[in-house]
């Protein structure tokens, strides 16, 4: 490692998701549904915050160095802060129509918890968190479109359109309302390149070289921030630094070289087997296929940002990985039964 200190850091970091693992991967089913609703009321939590700093409200938090009057909730970045927000829509989803015929007042909560999300993300100010905020709604009704489907058929022919048209437009117009009234930080960002924006484009050829020079042993986990000065380019130096590349795939390549990417392969194998699985078996949990959806918006996200590199991200990472490779089914067809548990 070209920063030993860096490294164990970095090291001592996985003591988060090491944690979790170990407290969640014995738990039976009904106790991770039950652990999805504390997730998804973690998400309600941040929203709120972020609604008071939307407000004008000062949220100082002392454990983490967030720049003053951003919308970023419980976060340090609005960009992860927007991803978390994202997750929750599939985690409403998921809580709304788990089960199959669940409760019609949890899919009227659900759906008033997506559009509280969606109006966050879109005051939070990331581009990223637009898309992954759009790929969230998306995922969630494909998700669950079957339970939907069959509640939908519960009810009388004109309510069930009725219910759908309102669910439709109340999402439409939620957006064109934040945008007509110039509440959608996140789009005017989208048509503008800021500075910090700038900085990441600039740095990306110095990066690039930096990611050869160390190929194939690499710099080591954790050490970007003094490895970067060494090779800073004159012309880049001012107010702002860069912490991280703002691209986690590259990063990793940077600092873990051929075995940086040898796991990260071996991730994106793995979700993919799984997730093919998942999504096609018409008879598969919720919980899996929400596994699946959270995993690729980290993996989404993580191309413009390092969001697994939060504790809470890296915790979610660990959850969704989890439910996603925890439920899969035995080989004769039938669901694996060892005393119910993931």
């Amino acid at each position: 490692s070209m920063s030993p200190g860096g490294t164990v850091n970095a090291l001592s970091s996985l003591i988060v998701p090491a944690v979790t693992l170990v407290l969640a991967a014995g738990r039976r089913r009904d106790q991770h549904q039950a652990i999805m609703v504390l997730l998804l009321g973690l998400v309600a939590a941040s929203t709120l915050v972020a609604l008071a700093q939307f407000s004008g409200m000062r949220f100082a938090n002392p454990f983490i160095n967030g720049v003053s009057g951003s919308v970023s909730g419980t976060f340090a970045n609005r960009n992860h802060f927007a991803l978390f927000a994202a997750i929750g829509l599939v985690l409403a989803f998921a809580w709304a129509f788990e089960g199959g015929q669940g409760k019609r007042w949890r899919a009227a909560l659900g759906l008033g918890l997506s559009l509280l999300f969606i109006l966050i993300v879109l005051a939070s100010g990331s581009r990223m968190g637009l898309l992954l905020a759009l790929l969230g709604v998306a995922l969630g009704i494909i998700m669950t479109r079957r339970q939907v489907l069959g509640q939908l058929r519960q009810l009388p022919r004109a309510y069930a359109i009725a219910a759908a048209v309102a669910a439709g437009a109340a999402l439409v117009s939620v957006i064109v309302l934040s945008i007509v009234f110039d509440r959608a930080a996140g789009v005017d960002r989208a048509t503008e390149l800021q500075g910090a924006d700038d900085l990441r484009v600039r740095a990306l050829p110095t990066i690039l070289r930096m990611t050869a020079d160390y190929f194939p042993a690499g710099s080591g986990f954790g050490t970007f921030d003094p490895v970067y000065r060494i090779s800073e380019q004159a012309d880049l130096l001012g107010m702002r630094y860069l912490n991280h590349a703002h691209n986690d795939w590259l990063e990793i390549v940077l600092d873990g070289g051929l075995a940086g990417i040898a796991i990260l392969v071996a991730a994106v194998v793995w979700w993919a087997w799984q997730s093919w699985q998942a999504w096609l078996r018409p008879d598969e949990a919720v919980l899996r296929r929400a596994g699946s959806a959270i995993i690729l918006m980290v993996f989404i996200a993580s191309a413009t940002d390092y969001p697994a590199r939060t504790p809470l991200i890296m915790s979610v990472l660990v959850l969704a990985a989890i439910w996603l490779g925890s439920c899969a089914k035995s080989r004769d067809g039938e669901k694996t039964r060892s005393a119910d548990r993931f």
